[in-house]
């Protein structure tokens, strides 16, 4: 990340990568070292079978960083670009696995969304 002009961004995702990997969110989630992308924020989304409750704890932390002193704002708002980390990772394990599904003409009934072009059983039977 050493794009001239870029360097505040790649400042303020470090340190949400910090916070997630050795300061509050570390503390706080990943007991008995388990991967951010296995934590419970994401498992709890993925048994919703949404990213809802990532898009809403992000929106919740930008909120509160509103009214709360400046550096606990700046770190609500590392939360919140946590949160929107766990939902793109989530959206991208749900792409990779609608990829392999298309590949391998595999369709799993959560992910094909019609990727299968009526091919598959739940898409055959309308569910």
């Amino acid at each position: 990340m050493s794009v001239p002009g870029y360097e505040k961004l790649a400042q303020a995702y470090q340190a949400a990568y910090e916070q997630a990997s050795v300061g509050k969110g570390k503390e706080r989630h990943a007991s008995d070292n388990v991967p951010f992308h296995e934590q419970p924020m994401t498992t709890i989304n993925r048994q919703l079978g949404s990213i809802d409750g990532f898009v809403y704890q992000a929106h919740k932390k930008s909120l509160e960083a509103k009214r709360l002193p400046l550096e606990r704002a700046q770190a609500e708002l590392l939360g919140a670009m946590n949160y929107l980390a766990g939902a793109w990772i989530e959206l991208e394990r749900q792409r990779m696995i609608a990829s392999t599904a298309v590949t391998e003409k595999k369709y799993p009934p959560a992910v094909c969304g019609g990727l299968c072009g009526g091919r598959c059983a739940e898409c055959k039977d309308g569910s």
